[in-house]
């Protein structure tokens, strides 16, 4: 498992870059779906974003998408508090 660590001179807490892998994927979901849910609630349609939930974090998704060499996962990690997730599609 790889981690990044963002640098912070303030003697602050720093953020942390933590690869996700195949046995993350209930936390990976839980986080993706949250941090979509929260800031696009309002442009879907009665139960469109379930479905949409569904079709982009939903287990099978999650485990096809992490064992996709062009793909990783991150979650974000500040403190002991997972805050985000960062996706990155390479070419």
């Amino acid at each position: 498992m790889s981690q990044k660590k963002v640098e912070n001179h303030n003697n602050e807490k720093s953020m942390t870059l933590k690869k996700a892998v195949l046995h993350d994927v209930k936390a990976l979901k839980q986080i993706c779906s949250d941090a979509y849910a929260k800031n696009f609630y309002n442009h879907w349609n009665e139960n469109g974003l379930d479905l949409y939930l569904e079709s982009e974090y939903g287990d099978e998704k999650l485990k096809a998408d992490l064992a996709n060499r062009n793909l990783e996962y991150y979650f974000i990690e500040y403190g002991k508090n997972q805050v985000g997730f960062v996706k990155c599609k390479f070419r």
